[in-house]
């Protein structure tokens, strides 16, 4: 199973990345993005480098602008339905953004 977390056309890899054992990307604001992780067995100071190595990447990516926050948690929440969601966005899209329907003659 691929989780990769894909920006432009590079890839951030995140399953089964050394010193983690979940995470999540949770966009808050449109420049503004948590990375969660839950540490793996080879500890904090390991997940902590891993994470930073893929804040810096997304930087990268999306502009040196966007704010990256690494958060270690015990935890990350299941959604509603009892999955693990690994992305996670509270932004409402824009209504310039929204395609227009088709109507067929």
């Amino acid at each position: 199973m691929d989780a990769s977390f894909t920006v432009s056309s590079s890839r951030i890899l995140m399953y089964g990345a050394k010193g983690i054992e979940r995470f999540q990307f949770h966009q808050v604001s449109s420049r503004q993005i948590v990375l969660r992780v839950v540490p793996g067995n080879e500890g904090a100071d390991l997940a902590r480098t891993t994470a930073a190595t893929a804040a810096e990447e997304l930087r990268k990516q999306l502009g040196s602008d966007l704010s990256v926050e690494v958060a270690l948690v015990d935890d990350i929440q299941l959604s509603a339905a009892g999955k693990h969601r690994f992305t996670r966005s509270d932004v409402k899209p824009a209504a310039d953004a929204r395609v227009a329907p088709v109507t067929v003659a």
